[in-house]
């Protein structure tokens, strides 16, 4: 995960371990399964041991701040809450019922709204 950072262009430094503990990072899968969707990344500085996790993952304390990238120490660990999952959410237009019924039913999948019609 460190070199996937690296190469998208990420500044990873090591901070404050306990004695015989070494320095780790942690990518989430939702955040990126594969290196993927990391660039993100490029330019910021990353202080080890850390944690990369999706704003699902978070705790409230851990979305606290601004901008697409959310930073928090807890002990020695560093938190990056990536909030992109939930912005992105935010900005998706919801189809309204016509439409989903449109869909479905061009699709052949009328029957799903007969609950809704009974």
């Amino acid at each position: 995960s460190i070199a996937r950072l690296r190469d998208a262009g990420a500044v990873i430094v090591e901070g404050k371990v306990e004695d015989g503990d070494e320095a780790y990072c942690e990518v989430s899968g939702l955040v990126s399964y594969d290196g993927e969707d990391l660039e993100l990344f490029n330019g910021r500085t990353l202080v080890a041991p850390f944690v990369i996790q999706a704003d699902s993952e978070a705790s409230p304390a851990q979305l606290r701040g601004t901008g697409p990238i959310r930073e928090v120490v807890d002990g020695n660990v560093h938190y990056y809450t990536v909030m992109q999952a939930s912005e992105a959410r935010a900005d998706a237009e919801v189809p309204d019922e016509r439409d989903l019924r449109h869909a479905y039913e061009a699709a052949g999948q009328g029957q799903v709204f007969r609950f809704l019609d009974q």
